[in-house]
């Protein structure tokens, strides 16, 4: 029979609390859960489905996340250059390469530069997305993903 006074977050199966964190923020992750024993700080280091939103996110808790999570552990990535985001952008480029990003599913840019645009496009294996959402407030930016279109038609 099962001991219902056992149960524990530090009991539950890896397979469980990843299900867990599926639901929560990854500031929720890092901040809280990875600093609560060794045992969750090894669970959080394998998880490998986390969702960043550079809107959603501020320049410090954002330097603490790239430091903290490797690139490859990201599966949704949101990427903005809006005027009240352009610092963020400008320290994800100082901090990462867009390369870094082996297993991004969901790919999300908004307000992104013509150059920006075409250096993530230039290093994402866009054929492994599940998703790909881009907010473009320039004609250059939509002839660049007409072409890019055509590319992946042509190579299937």
């Amino acid at each position: 029979m099962y001991d219902n006074s056992c149960a524990s977050l530090h009991t539950l199966p890896v397979e469980i609390l990843h299900c867990i964190f599926d639901y929560l923020d990854i500031l929720a992750i890092l901040l809280s859960l990875h600093k609560t024993c060794r045992r969750l700080r090894a669970v959080v280091n394998n998880y490998d489905r986390y969702i960043i939103d550079f809107n959603q996110i501020t320049s410090s808790n954002l330097r603490h996340i790239c430091y903290s999570i490797k690139p490859s552990r990201i599966q949704f990535l949101t990427l903005s250059h809006s005027a009240e985001r352009c610092d963020r952008l400008t320290l994800f480029n100082s901090l990462f390469r867009v390369k870094q990003f082996t297993h991004v599913q969901t790919l999300t840019l908004i307000e992104i530069k013509e150059t920006q645009l075409r250096n993530i496009l230039k290093h994402v294996d866009i054929s492994s997305l599940t998703s790909l959402t881009i907010d473009a407030k320039q004609e250059s930016i939509l002839d660049i993903m007409r072409v890019q279109q055509r590319h992946i038609l042509h190579q299937y």
